[in-house]
């Protein structure tokens, strides 16, 4: 199950359903970093999750997007399983403190 909203367009929303198909621990070619949204700190992207839904269309953009990746990656990966990357929530604790969540 999703935890937080991915892509609300896309039908990758917080609760959405699907099965764990593959873990995928990056190689260190394949590891991203990022910005953080604020500006500070940075992500890094070191482990990906591949799930599959139900439903074609729930995550079929991100599908889409990672046809190329999947094709190098055919004797491990499907077609029809959705990449989840990790997401940055930042909750507010009021009087200005905040906490931030890293989610897959």
């Amino acid at each position: 199950m999703i935890t937080s909203n991915i892509d609300v367009d896309n039908g990758l929303i917080s609760v959405a359903i699907g099965t764990l198909q593959y873990i995928e621990h990056l190689a260190e070619k394949d590891v991203t970093e990022e910005t953080d949204t604020d500006g500070f700190g940075k992500i890094t992207q070191k482990v990906r999750l591949w799930l599959k839904f139900d439903s074609k269309r729930m995550g079929d953009k991100a599908r889409v997007k990672a046809k190329p990746y999947v094709a190098c990656k055919r004797d491990v990966l499907r077609s029809d399983w959705t990449p989840i990357r990790q997401q940055i929530v930042r909750i507010g604790l009021g009087r200005g403190k905040l906490i931030k969540c890293h989610r897959m």
